[in-house]
């Protein structure tokens, strides 16, 4: 017993330092095909049928649902074994450790699939209007011409200062500052159905677009207390 807890102790330490560093890290380990299915599976109901307590997001094309997590838990019960474990846990609570203020743990989730043509806010480079840790992953595999999430590493440390007043005063910063980023040089974040990495929403990104196949993807939010969302995207 004690030798696991050092061991999840020791992973989340090293996923907390590389998330402070980067502003992104890649959660070790894979999910089984087994859960993938059962995941995928949920996602196309919801798709298929518009997923009772789901709401559409813009996303051209495509498809994109958001709900809060406890309405729809009932729908996601193999996706939220992917996301709803004990590592995540413990990044997260050092994550927002940093300011002091607590936490709304996995509070909603959004569920997409993206094809060629795909349209959507998100192809912009930006950091998110609300300062939150997402943990995203792909239920397919992600290669370059699949539409990757895509960063640039350490840009969350120049916007951090204004997202933390906005955390402490509860008034979130202007849209248009959120767009008004330099982009860089974006890296893309591939892998194998059943990557899953957590992102600081400071970071400067944007979903690359999709030039062949299907990305289906979900990402799932946790927010400041003090910043409590009211499901706007």
């Amino acid at each position: 017993m004690e030798s696991t807890a050092s061991t999840l102790a020791g992973q989340a330490d090293q996923l907390a330092a590389t998330l402070e560093a980067d502003g992104l890290a890649v959660m070790p380990g894979t999910v089984d095909e087994q859960t993938l299915d059962e995941a995928r599976a949920e996602l196309r109901r919801i798709f298929a049928t518009g997923g009772a307590g789901f709401r559409p997001i813009g996303c051209e094309g495509g498809h994109g649902y958001l709900a809060a997590v406890e309405a729809v838990r009932a729908q996601l019960t193999s996706a939220l074994t992917v996301v709803e474990v004990p590592l995540f846990t413990s990044v997260a609570t050092r994550f927002f450790a940093r300011l002091g203020q607590p936490c709304l743990l996995n509070h909603d989730v959004i569920v997409t699939s993206d094809v060629a043509g795909t349209r959507h806010y998100a192809r912009q480079p930006h950091f998110d209007l609300r300062p939150h840790l997402k943990l995203f992953a792909y239920l397919s595999d992600v290669e370059l011409g699949n539409g990757p999430f895509a960063y640039v590493p350490g840009s969350h440390h120049g916007n951090r200062p204004g997202q933390d007043q906005a955390v402490r005063s509860g008034e979130l910063q202007p849209f248009a500052a959120t767009r008004a980023v330099d982009p860089g040089s974006l890296q893309p974040v591939v892998g194998p159905a059943g990557t899953v990495f957590i992102v600081d929403s400071s970071l400067i990104h944007a979903g690359s677009p999709v030039e062949r196949g299907e990305r289906l993807a979900m990402r799932f939010r946790s927010h400041y207390q003090s910043l409590r969302h009211s499901l706007e995207v």
